[in-house]
């Protein structure tokens, strides 16, 4: 008898889906969102008006559509990996992964709530699978999909004797690393690390967008990997060409291009933000070494979370320590509204620890364009500094320019081609100001964000934050600590506090709207 050691723990989409459907009011409020939405060529405030939502609806309104009218659902797939046993467990690190989906025909204030998130699979621990392995985890869920896009027959709350419910996977949500391993790409240290052009990482400091990949040749390159018989012939391919097979690809209407997301999360608030603050800027803790003094311990810490001393040494030149120490008060004496995510005591120092996007976000979209001009320019020397920092302020400047487009609810007529523009302004200033710092994919992935914004809207909305904020609270779920069991636990627990959380949510309907929603 085989001795198995990882268990993979999911559950049937298929039954979910009758579970969720009987919910009272989730038909009510998808016809009643799809009733709302109006087109406005000038703006774009949710997915549901976006290209995507549009070629989702023309996909499937088809002569069968019409002959046998059915429910289209259309689900987003989160993957993600952390450490369910907190990082205070003598050091122990465990990667358990999940597969969370989530139906975008739900208005956009339910549609990441817990209640209605679709808990897919918890991978199991303690390391993460490889880039292979990761489509055994697929399967089950493929399978299943395949299934559902031929259109089941389903029990719903309004339709007691049974309507055609059809479901389509139309994005794929997480970091680089996780949608990468998923949708087949190599990893962004790869020779065609980019999932969206064919730039090569040889050419990565040029900051250009290359030869669009796209779904007809992705998809035959991933199938030539899949047909190789030789595992080194397999790896040439994928050194060469950055595309291998993914379990996705037997979706009919899968695209491995438009359908992955860049996560601004990691993205932009943890990748260009915060290398810009940390390491363009050099505000990375070590101001506070050369001043105060810390213990060889810290010192060597910190030297480790750099990327390299030479980013240390090619950022002293622009900010001195005085400079760093100045700005760093004057962004905490920034008085900011309460709804505001406020900046931690300590920001630039070792002991603060990392920042939350949420706290990169304010501060660049907030708290640095109040008090960084102050800081650099005296008034004594005000025409020597505004003519000494003049490329530092321009550089700052574009990249809050993109930061506000890349947070913003509502995507505008223009705001791509201001982004585009901005972008290059920060990366041709970054030149000048920053010679010597390295390119990093980051920057490079942020190149496509005007086209993920034309695709998918406001790339808010189809962010990791959700997803984030899923894997917050699986971690709270109480284990018994063995990793080998922590998987079933915690799914059991989810799946619990789902039904718990419907069950309040019914409560507090209202008799009289519960009577509308139910067909008479």
């Amino acid at each position: 008898m085989m001795n198995l050691t990882r268990v993979f723990f999911s559950q049937s989409f298929v039954e979910w889906l009758k579970w969720f459907l009987c919910i009272p009011g989730v038909e009510y409020l998808i016809d009643e969102w799809s009733k709302s939405l109006t087109t406005n060529e000038n703006e774009i405030i949710d997915y549901c008006h976006s290209k995507a939502w549009a070629n989702f609806q023309s996909d499937s309104q088809n002569n069968l559509r019409k002959q046998y009218p059915h429910l289209d659902l259309a689900f987003t797939l989160f993957v993600d990996w952390f450490n369910p046993l907190g990082n205070k467990c003598s050091g122990k690190q465990v990667s358990l992964g999940v597969l969370a989906l989530t139906c975008l025909n739900l208005p956009p204030s339910m549609r990441y709530k817990p209640q209605y998130t679709y808990l897919a699979g918890i991978i199991p621990a303690p390391n993460q699978p490889s880039m292979v392995t990761m489509n055994n985890v697929l399967k089950p869920l493929v399978n299943e999909l395949i299934e559902l896009n031929k259109t089941i027959r389903i029990q719903t709350y309004q339709e007691p004797e049974g309507q055609n419910v059809r479901v389509k996977l139309q994005a794929l949500l997480g970091d680089v690393v996780a949608t990468h391993k998923v949708a087949g790409f190599t990893s962004h240290s790869g020779h065609k690390f980019c999932s969206w052009c064919e730039v090569i990482k040889a050419d990565i400091a040029k900051m250009e967008i290359r030869k669009p990949r796209n779904k007809n040749s992705t998809k035959a390159l991933a199938m030539r990997w899949y047909d190789e018989q030789q595992t080194t012939q397999q790896k040439l391919l994928v050194r060469k060409m950055g595309v291998r097979w993914s379990e996705l690809n037997w979706l009919p209407y899968w695209d491995p291009v438009k359908c992955v997301v860049l996560g601004i999360l990691h993205n932009w608030y943890e990748g260009v933000l915060q290398h810009h603050f940390r390491f363009r800027w050099g505000i990375n803790g070590l101001q506070e070494n050369l001043l105060k003094g810390l213990t060889d311990t810290e010192t060597t810490d910190a030297s480790k979370e750099t990327e390299s001393d030479k980013t240390v040494i090619s950022t002293r030149g622009i900010l001195s320590d005085e400079t760093k120490n100045k700005l760093i008060s004057s962004i905490m004496e920034v008085v900011a509204p309460s709804r505001l995510t406020p900046m931690p005591k300590g920001l630039g120092t070792n002991r603060n620890g990392k920042l939350k996007a949420s706290e990169w976000h304010s501060l660049f979209a907030i708290h640095l364009p109040l008090s960084f001009v102050d800081s650099l320019l005296g008034w004594d020397s005000f025409e020597e500094d505004l003519e000494k920092y003049h490329d530092v302020i321009d550089n700052l400047c574009s990249l809050v320019q993109c930061t506000r487009i890349v947070s913003s609810r509502v995507v505008k007529e223009g705001d791509c081609k201001t982004f585009e523009e901005e972008y290059l302004n920060y990366t041709v200033t970054s030149r000048k100001v920053f010679p010597n710092m390295k390119t990093l994919p980051n920057h490079h992935y942020s190149l496509h964000i005007p086209e993920q914004l034309k695709w998918w809207g406001p790339i808010t909305g189809v962010s990791e934050f959700p997803g984030e904020r899923l894997v917050g609270l699986l971690q709270k779920f109480k284990s018994n600590l063995t990793s080998r069991h922590v998987g079933v636990s915690i799914m059991n627990c989810f799946c619990q506090l789902q039904r718990l959380e419907i069950q309040n949510d019914l409560n507090f309907l209202d008799e009289s709207k519960r009577a509308e929603v139910k067909k008479q």
